[in-house]
């Protein structure tokens, strides 16, 4: 895990402000997972730089505490989200997703998006989510899948072609040194029926998938 954690607190400390505030929101909350955590105490599980930490809070989260295996990143977070002023309404702590450093049943809503993946042991990260989820709970897990193995191949190979050649736009090879899809030393291809069969041995109910693409499904589920 520690080529893991160098890994992404280099990559956290790279970005820059207004990179963070353009991929902090994502359009896919649906209402009724808006209704789980509005008002509520929630885990942003790997929370890296902290911006679905912030996004939670602009969406309405009563108090958000972000867990992260990076230094780096809870620094970068720590610094992000006093900048947007909730400091008072959240807090950080280095912790690995595996063995969440957390009482039992205390989160209403636990976000956990690309993260287990990255992982040496995505089942533990599951059951840890689920310990950590209050009766009734609901959390988001988002993770790669099995179909996705092929294109990383291809990317893999076209970016360091790309790399070679000293015409290709700046921007691109900057954008390259920082996505974790084409360098993270551990990434796993999940099939969704190994997630839900998973999840049901653990004692989750599903809610529901959602996805942009086969390459990457956001799991819902409720304790």
């Amino acid at each position: 895990m520690h080529k893991i954690v160098e890994f992404y607190g280099k990559i956290w400390k790279e970005f820059d402000w207004d990179s963070l505030e353009r991929t902090k929101f994502q359009p896919f909350y649906i209402s009724s997972e808006i209704l789980a955590f509005k008002d509520k105490i929630c885990l942003d599980a790997g929370c890296g730089s902290g911006r679905r930490t912030k996004a939670l809070l602009d969406l309405g989260a009563g108090y958000v505490y972000g867990c992260d295996i990076s230094k780096d990143a809870i620094g970068v977070a720590n610094v992000y989200l006093k900048r947007a002023g909730y400091e008072r309404k959240c807090e950080f702590q280095e912790g690995n997703v595996l063995d969440l450093p957390y009482k039992n049943d205390k989160f209403d809503y636990v976000l956990c998006n690309g993260v287990l993946h990255h992982t040496l042991d995505w089942k533990k990260g599951m059951q840890e989510i689920y310990r950590v989820l209050k009766e009734e709970g609901v959390t988001r897990i988002g993770l790669y899948t099995d179909s996705f193995r092929n294109k990383i191949i291809t990317f893999r190979r076209l970016f360091r072609d790309a790399s070679m050649d000293k015409k290709v736009n700046e921007d691109v090879i900057s954008w390259k040194s920082r996505v974790d899809l084409l360098n993270s030393p551990i990434q796993l291809f999940l099939k969704k029926s190994a997630i839900l069969e998973t999840a049901e041995s653990i004692g989750y109910k599903k809610l529901g998938l959602y996805s942009f693409s086969n390459d990457y499904v956001y799991y819902y589920f409720k304790k």
